[in-house]
This record gives C-alpha cells, structure tokens and sequence, in this order.
C-alpha cells in the first residue's frame, strides 16, 4: 500500500512540477530569441549573435551527456551538407563544461558545424522555457523565433529542408512535426 501512494504522490507531483516549469514551444514563436550571454566558441573567444548575416539559424541545444543529442548529430550534419550555406547556418550550443570535451567528442563523430558552448546551460537556464534536451530553435533573419522543437526528431528530410527554405523565403514561423 505505501508503495502505492508513493508511486501516486510522485506522479502527481512530477505532473504538477512538468505543467508549471515549461513555456509552451508555440507561444514562443514569433517572438525574439533573446541576445546570447556567456556563450563561447570551443576555442573559448566570445561567441557573437543568432542573427547570423540575413541567415536562418537552425540553433541546437544539447550535451555530450545526452542519449537523444547524440543520436540526433548526424542528422544535424546532413542537414548542414544539405542547406545553402549563404542562407542558412546549422548551429550547435552544448550545455557541457568542458570546452575540449565537446570538441574531441564533436571530432569523433565527424561533425563540421559550428559549436559554441554555454558552460553548464547558464544562459540556457535563463531563458527558462527550455526544460527538455535536445532543444532547436529556428531563429529567422530578422531574430525572430520561427519554431521551436523540444526533443529528438529527424532533421535532414527533404520536407525540413522545404520548410526551412519557406522561411528563409518568408521571415514566417514553420511548423516543424
């Protein structure tokens, strides 16, 4: 019986806790991303804006230490070799510590987009809506937030690529399944 309620008790609260510590993805788009503090390249120099040359930005928040993250790198990656490069910057923002770290893992696994770092998520965790990893946001080439996708998903398909083009063409949010 106490097992029960226990298992009760921490359903409920993990329910409670989970519906009052996100900001719904989709209130978020059409908004601005916020300008990014603390955040560095892996060979340490300050990192700079979203707002990347009239580019849109598919900007991904993960971790070394995340299951879901890695899975998701090569399909990041072909969706980097997929994408026009004058208009559009795949950008990856590890949550780790250490610099070196993300750098040789990031080696290994052949990837060759740009990484900054947000030493242990601070920026992140100001942002406060970003609760689960990986985290993308679609920022526009006005910095504006086109979408936002919590969690692992496919992203080289030829139908993200289409979207993507759309709003690189629009400046409009997308919705990204």
């Amino acid at each position: 019986m106490r097992s029960v309620l226990a298992a009760l008790l921490i359903v409920g609260i993990s329910s409670f806790l989970g519906a009052c510590s996100e900001v719904e993805p989709p209130a978020l788009v059409g908004s601005k991303m916020p300008a990014p503090q603390g955040l560095q390249t892996l060979a340490g120099a300050p990192a700079q804006t979203f707002d990347d040359a009239g580019r849109v930005v598919v900007l991904n928040i993960w971790a070394t230490w995340c299951p879901p993250c890695r899975r998701e790198l090569p399909s990041l990656e072909k969706l980097h070799d997929a994408l026009n490069n004058s208009r559009f910057a795949v950008v990856g923002l590890s949550i780790d510590d250490d610099p070196r770290q993300v750098g040789e893992y990031l080696a290994n696994k052949g990837v060759s987009y740009p990484n900054l770092i947000d030493r242990g998520g601070e920026w992140v965790k100001q942002l406060g809506w970003i609760q689960t990893y990986p985290a993308t946001v679609v920022v526009g080439r006005d910095g504006t937030i086109l979408a936002v996708v919590l969690g692992e998903r496919t992203w080289h398909t030829a139908q993200t690529v289409a979207l993507l083009e759309q709003a690189w063409r629009d400046g409009q949010p997308i919705l990204l399944e």
